[in-house]
């Protein structure tokens, strides 16, 4: 009988003791993981207002972030576009390898201006586009993590020029 009450004792002991902060954490992390998805969720809603591309490439140069414009320019999903080297899937085949050198160049230097460049791109359905970029390098405690870059489609704008010049 001593054993059984000990026994009965232990587990109610054990089980309040461990179940209810084991609940009060649940809990707690629950909401932080709510919060961390609204968050992320506004600041989506905030990338996708504006009407010019948002590019996060990583350290390799694959797409870690993009908003809806660049998607729509690239054409494809931002779901389907992280994770894509974005040289080898978006960057002309005869510009690609020179392209990715002068990005890893950059991430090599580290700079913390900010670079404005125009290039072309190939879309998913072969379609090419200039963009004119503003390319930011992103480092954080252990280094250069990648570049954050913002892209204006100036194809049109370039075809226009190119007609009033023309009819001169």
């Amino acid at each position: 009988l001593k054993g059984l009450s000990f026994y009965a004792v232990y587990c109610a002991v054990v089980e309040q003791g461990f179940r209810e902060p084991s609940r009060r954490l649940l809990a707690s992390l629950s909401r932080a993981l709510n919060d961390t998805e609204r968050e992320r969720d506004l600041a989506q809603r905030y990338l996708d207002i504006v009407e010019v591309i948002i590019l996060a490439l990583d350290f390799t140069g694959r797409v870690a972030l993009v908003n809806q414009k660049g998607a729509q320019v690239f054409g494809s999903t931002p779901e389907e576009l992280v994770g894509v080297d974005f040289f080898r899937t978006f960057v002309p085949a005869d510009e690609c390898e020179s392209t990715a050198a002068r990005y890893r160049q950059l991430l090599e230097e580290g700079s913390q201006v900010c670079v404005r460049t125009q290039s072309r791109i190939v879309t998913r359905s072969g379609e090419q586009r200039v963009i004119s970029w503003r390319v930011s390098v992103v480092a954080g405690a252990d280094g250069v993590l990648g570049t954050l870059n913002s892209g204006e489609d100036i194809t049109e704008h370039l075809r226009a020029t190119r007609m009033v010049t023309a009819s001169e």
